[in-house]
């Protein structure tokens, strides 16, 4: 189950990049770029949950979308882009892995860098991790039946296969 795990998580990642950044968006004529801050993002430091690593790559792919930085031909300049968008850990290991001299894979594109703060940070068990989760779901009649079902749904959408251990 891992390793299909794995591979599923990435290839959604995948699909969330793609989508995002797979063409580079131009304005029309007359139209002005739309100014956007990153420091409206939260950096990633490489302590989170997958839900909260999706998050931020969501965001960070539609403001680098926003600022250009769609299609091939950007690949390099997200990739440099994105260092301004971790912290802590994560940015360590970025500047280790993907920039330094004396890194061992030297061509790095923006999905794979993205595929290494998985793979370094996103824990292994995280299946396990998710059905532990979903098995300390409990109906709490204040907050209503629409509360338990939304967060039933923000679990299992996080899920690769479903699970019997409902």
């Amino acid at each position: 189950v891992t390793a299909r795990f794995r591979e599923d998580q990435l290839a959604r990642l995948d699909r969330t990049i793609d989508e995002h950044l797979a063409i580079r968006l131009r304005w029309p004529d007359g139209i002005k770029p739309i100014k956007t801050d990153s420091k409206d993002i939260k950096k990633f430091e490489g302590k989170s949950s997958f839900i909260d690593f999706e998050a931020w790559i969501i965001s960070t792919a539609v403001h680098l979308k926003q600022e250009g930085l769609g299609g091939d031909e950007c690949d390099e300049h997200r990739r440099i882009r994105l260092t301004d968008f971790l912290a802590g850990e994560a940015s360590s290991w970025v500047m280790r892995h993907c920039f330094s001299e004396n890194r061992e894979v030297t061509v790095w594109t923006f999905k794979d860098v993205v595929h290494g703060l998985y793979d370094r940070f996103m824990t292994e068990t995280g299946m396990l991790d998710l059905k532990e989760k979903l098995a300390k779901v409990k109906y709490d009649p204040a907050l209503g039946v629409q509360h338990l079902y939304d967060t039933i749904i923000d679990i299992t959408c996080n899920m690769v296969n479903a699970t019997s251990d409902i």
